[in-house]
């Protein structure tokens, strides 16, 4: 079932727990075993390994802790994909498809692929439609504390409605690096209680570009970031009114129209903050 590397490391392919990966059958249930004993492995970095060249479909699931060992490795090798939403059932949560909860050490890296098959429901009302990793919203960080982001494909046609790239709520310190984000609305979404966000060396294209829930946020800084929007609002900073965001920091964010020649702005509301080496300037935040 597990495989030991280096002594300190256990493997437990998912294959071993009676994963077909052949893209049709429902591999939920394998990948409910392995991941229970990955997490109740003791070794110092257990992996739950989805190998490569093989597709699998699972139904909305959680991953949950508390695991005993500190940090729990997820190796995406292979391709998971969601089921299209004739087949589609809900679980406790059924606006989301994975979900990762009460898990500390967490990392998920590969060069896999997480397919959420959004293109079923597309032509849906936008607020039953699932969230791919927690198919409104790719990725949903919330009640996160240490949240590392980095070398990821988010990838949606401009034509796809409402699929934000990475919305972030209720979280601190959370990195995003290095990352290309093409969505049909928001790269990234900050939303409520969300404090020292860094996003640096990000690509969006298409999208909305950068927005800013109307929320109470601290400590966030966008760095080397560029692409392109469908929208001409490209840089949204709209916050609380009556608390707004402090300490705002952008430099080297260059987002132009999908469409050459348009014009495009940025908006703020209560941001206090500065901008340097911007486009389009931002000009309307506060000291």
């Amino acid at each position: 079932m597990a495989s030991s590397v280096l002594g300190a490391t256990t493997s437990f392919n998912v294959m071993s727990y009676g994963a077909i990966g052949n893209g049709r059958a429902d591999d939920s249930q394998a990948f409910v075993k392995a991941w229970k004993a990955v997490c109740e492995a003791k070794s110092t970095t257990p992996i739950l390994y989805i190998p490569p060249k093989k597709t699998f479909m699972l139904k909305p699931l959680t991953f949950s802790g508390p695991c005993k060992s500190s940090r729990i490795y997820i190796l995406v090798s292979g391709m998971i994909i969601a089921p299209k939403k004739p087949e589609w059932r809900g679980n406790n949560q059924p606006n989301a498809w994975l979900i990762f909860a009460n898990i500390n050490g967490l990392i998920v890296s590969g060069k896999g692929t997480i397919n959420g098959q959004g293109s079923s429901w597309w032509p849906q009302p936008c607020l039953n439609n699932p969230i791919s990793v927690t198919l409104a919203i790719h990725i949903l960080i919330t009640a996160t504390n240490g949240a590392l982001v980095s070398n990821l494909r988010v990838i949606a046609p401009y034509t796809s409605p409402n699929t934000d790239g990475i919305d972030i709520s209720s979280s601190t310190s959370v990195q995003i690096r290095n990352s290309f984000i093409g969505t049909g609305d928001d790269c990234i979404a900050i939303s409520a209680g969300s404090s020292n966000i860094n996003i640096t060396g990000i690509t969006c294209a298409p999208g909305h570009g950068i927005r800013r829930r109307q929320v109470a946020i601290s400590d966030v800084t966008y760095s080397g970031i560029s692409g392109t929007s469908v929208a001409e609002n490209v840089i949204n900073l709209s916050c609380s009114q009556s608390v707004g965001c402090s300490n705002i920091k952008l430099d080297r964010v260059y987002i132009t129209s999908s469409t050459p020649g348009k014009k495009v702005y940025a908006n703020c509301v209560n941001a206090h903050g500065k901008s340097t080496h911007t486009k389009p300037a931002v000009n309307c935040l506060l000291p």
